[in-house]
C-alpha cells in the first residue's frame, strides 16, 4: 500500500489544502483538477498520477490538529460563501443553513468535511497525527 504524507504544516487554508493534494498526488500529470471536494475524491481514486484507479492508499495527515484550526469555522464561512455562489438552487438552503451555523461557530468545519470525505473513500485509510 503506497503511503502519501499530508503536511499539515504546509498550507493554512483549504486552497493550500487544494495546492498540498495536488503536490502529493498528481505527480506527473499534465492536467490542473478542480479546486473543489469532489475534484479532490476523484484524484483519491487514482489514475491521476501517483497510484492507479482504485488501488488501496494510505493517507498521513501530519499536524492534522494545526490543520483542524486552519480550516476551522472561519475557513468554512468562507467555503460556504463561495458554494452559495454557485451551488444547484435545490441545494442552496441546505447552503445557506450550513453557511449561518458556521458563521455562529457550530456545525461542520472544512476540516470536519476532508476528513469525512476520506474516511469514506473505499480504497483510502486514513491516519491522522
Amino acid at each position: 500500500m503506497k503511503q502519501i504524507i499530508i503536511e499539515g504544516n504546509s498550507f493554512t487554508n483549504l486552497e493550500g489544502f487544494y495546492d498540498e493534494i495536488e503536490r502529493k498526488l498528481t505527480k506527473g500529470y499534465d492536467w490542473e483538477f478542480g479546486r473543489n471536494l469532489k475534484a479532490v475524491k476523484t484524484i483519491l481514486k487514482g489514475g491521476m498520477g501517483v497510484h492507479d484507479y482504485g488501488d488501496a492508499i494510505e493517507i498521513a495527515w501530519k499536524d492534522a490538529e494545526k490543520s483542524k484550526q486552519h480550516l476551522g469555522n472561519k475557513e468554512t464561512v468562507k467555503y460556504l460563501k463561495k458554494q452559495l455562489k454557485t451551488c444547484h438552487f435545490s441545494e442552496r438552503k441546505t447552503v445557506l443553513a450550513d453557511f449561518e451555523k458556521a458563521k455562529n461557530g457550530v456545525g461542520k468545519t472544512v476540516f470536519d468535511m476532508v476528513r469525512e470525505l476520506l474516511e469514506n473513500m473505499e480504497n483510502v485509510e486514513l491516519k491522522m497525527g
